[in-house]
Parts: C-alpha cells; sequence; structure tokens
C-alpha cells in the first residue's frame, strides 16, 4: 500500500489530469463547427492523429503498460527512471495546452492564457529547485533516494552490531546486498523470478543444496527498498531452517541450516 505522501502526490495528478481533459476538451470545441461533420467528437479523432496527439498516445500508452508490467510480471516499484520517457512526452503536452489557453480567453474573456503562463513559470522553478535538492541529496546521502549506496541508513545498517555474528566463515545471502558491501559480500537471497521479469529462477533449490555442504547465513533488512521478486522469509521457511543469531534496529541475522 502507498504512503500517505504518495496517496496525496496520486490524488493532486488526478486532478491535473481532470483540468488538463477539460481545458484540452474546451479548445478543441471552442471553435465554431465549419460543417455538419465537425462534431466534438470528429475533432477529437482528428486531434489522435496529430503530433500533439500521437504524442498522448505515446505517454498514456507507455504509463499503461508500465502498470500492466508492475502489476502482472515484475512486482516492483515503478521507479522514477521508468517514468521518465512518459514524462518528457506530457511535459510537451502541457507545454502545447497552455499555448492553446489563449483560444479560451477570445472566446469567453476568462483570462486562462495568463493563469497558464503562471502555472509555467511556477513549473519550471519548481522543477529547477527539485533537481538541486535531489542532487545535494544523492551527494550527501539523504534517504530520499531509496537504495543509494552511500545513504545514511546504508552506512548505518554496515556498522550495526548485528553482523558481527556473521563470522568469517558464513556464505552472506540477504535482500538488500549492496546495504552490506564492503562489510560483507553478500549474495542475493533466494528470488522467485528475475529482477524486472517472470522468469522463474532456481535459487530457492540450489540454496537448499548448498546449506548441506557449507555454513550459511541470510542477513534481512527490514528497509526501503522492498523488492517482490525475493522468497519472503516465511516461504524460505517452507524449504530450509532459518534459526535466528542475532537481530539490532533494522537487521536480522539467520543461520540457514536444511530443515532434515
Amino acid at each position: 500500500m502507498a504512503d500517505g505522501a504518495t496517496r496525496l502526490w496520486a490524488m493532486a495528478a488526478v486532478v491535473v489530469l481532470a483540468v488538463s481533459a477539460w481545458l484540452g476538451f474546451r479548445i478543441l470545441t471552442v471553435a465554431a463547427p465549419r460543417s455538419a461533420s465537425d462534431t466534438p467528437a470528429h475533432r477529437l479523432v482528428t486531434w489522435i492523429g496529430s503530433p500533439t496527439g500521437l504524442l498522448a498516445v505515446q505517454a498514456f500508452g507507455y504509463l499503461a503498460y508500465m502498470v500492466y508490467v508492475r502489476s502482472s510480471t515484475a512486482l516492483n516499484r515503478l521507479e522514477l527512471r521508468l517514468l521518465n520517457p512518459a514524462y518528457f512526452s506530457l511535459v510537451a503536452l502541457a507545454l502545447v495546452l497552455m499555448s492553446n489557453l489563449g483560444r479560451l480567453d477570445r472566446a469567453d474573456d476568462t483570462h486562462w492564457a495568463r493563469r497558464g503562463y503562471a502555472t509555467a513559470v511556477i513549473w519550471a522553478v519548481a522543477n529547477v529547485a527539485v533537481g538541486v535538492f535531489a542532487t545535494v541529496s544523492f551527494a550527501t546521502g539523504d534517504p530520499f533516494f531509496e537504495g543509494n549506496y552511500s545513504s545514511t541508513a546504508f552506512l548505518e545498517i554496515r556498522e550495526d552490531a548485528a553482523l558481527d555474528a556473521l563470522g568469517d566463515d558464513c556464505v552472506t545471502y540477504s535482500n538488500l546486498p549492496n546495504a552490506l558491501y564492503p562489510r560483507a559480500e553478500a549474495q542475493w537471497s533466494p528470488r522467485r523470478t528475475a529482477l524486472e521479469s517472470d522468469a522463474t529462477t532456481d535459487d530457492l533449490d540450489r540454496l537448499v543444496d548448498s546449506v548441506r555442504r557449507e555454513r550459511s547465513c541470510l542477513v534481512w533488512i527490514d528497509a526501503p527498498p522492498r523488492y517482490g521478486h525475493l522468497w519472503t522469509r516465511r516461504q524460505l521457511s517452507e524449504r530450509v531452517s532459518l534459526r535466528e543469531l542475532d537481530h539490532s534496529g533494522p537487521v536480522t541475522v539467520y543461520l540457514i541450516t536444511p530443515l532434515d
């Protein structure tokens, strides 16, 4: 489930899309019909075939596909880097919409052009501010970027006392191996599927075999990012035994042994 901030931004996005769609439809229909066949539906279909209409098809088609992929095959978060192809198209569409708001003013004198210009300026300033903030946050390890190797959260995890339970001879697995390096060179804990794919893996079967031959440990870190393609601890415990060695903060260290 999304957190409160994510839900707030989602609601804001819905409102912006609804207002944009309403304004776009008004712009298409504000001019008087040139003929009996010049209906709102005809104008909409004609616009879809125009350069800006094809841009809209690309942007919203891509977003729909990403939602489908993330909810049916790769059950992971839809990250910003995957949204960029749609974002740039939506920026172009928004600028085209704002540049055409003057057509509404000529029809009913509502000052939409002035509002559009103000929105564009605020939007540009906000984008620059967010870009500067993101750059500084990434460089300083701020948790604004989940999974950043140099983040403060990951640095604290590497210093966690619970990791002392690993010893020197334990083959280490983890749900967040990059959070442990260089303190420990961990492998990924068993995956159900490959990352961002529905192709199944034999990771768990190989783990069951390997724990019979070598001392193996699992470091489970209860911190973001949380990946949906990994076997959960409950599911792992159905195939191997997980005996807790130590626990501190978000870090829990288990010794993995055969069930039989």
